[in-house]
């Protein structure tokens, strides 16, 4: 599938799952400390410059599951989650990943595996659930965010931010 033809599935699949949607809350996780796995708190940036009135813009950073309250009292109707995913594509392909494929993270001391989290929520609020993952290049220490993976957290800022709200264009 080449690069158009996947954002056009990406944005018949969204406009689908958000039709009818009340309230939607974007969870951002990332670091931005780590070049492209800043890819989500990019993504809720941009978005936070003119906000939806249907979307509330939770930032996860690194540990999302410290949220899970706040995002219970913002009683979602969709779970909108955008991470930088590894997937085996090219840097800045974007695609809505199942939660399964998030079910092989290792979890710490400090953070619970994100496949885990979303799954707690997703069952306790009731709500749909859908993660946009973007590919990284890297997410090494210090690395700068990628052109391709900056340019893609700008496209899934404005298509969400269309699909929201499309008075605001």
């Amino acid at each position: 599938m080449n690069e158009r033809s996947s954002s056009r599935v990406l944005r018949k699949t969204l406009e689908r799952q958000l039709a009818g949607a009340k309230r939607v809350v974007l969870l951002a996780v990332g670091s931005d400390l780590r070049g492209d796995d800043g890819a989500g708190t990019l993504t809720a940036e941009l978005l936070s410059e003119r906000e939806p009135t249907r979307l509330a813009v939770v930032r996860g950073a690194t540990a999302p599951e410290n949220l899970t309250g706040e995002i219970r009292g913002l009683q979602p109707t969709h779970l909108v989650v955008v991470d930088a995913v590894e997937m085996g594509r090219r840097p800045g392909a974007v695609a809505l990943v199942p939660l399964a494929e998030l079910a092989g993270e290792a979890a710490s001391t400090h953070r619970l595996p994100l496949g885990l989290t979303l799954s707690f929520l997703a069952h306790e609020l009731g709500c749909d659930l859908l993660v946009i993952g973007i590919q990284p290049r890297s997410t090494s220490l210090g690395a700068a965010m990628s052109p391709e993976v900056s340019a893609a957290a700008k496209e899934v800022a404005s298509l969400l931010r269309e699909l929201l709200d499309p008075a605001a264009g």
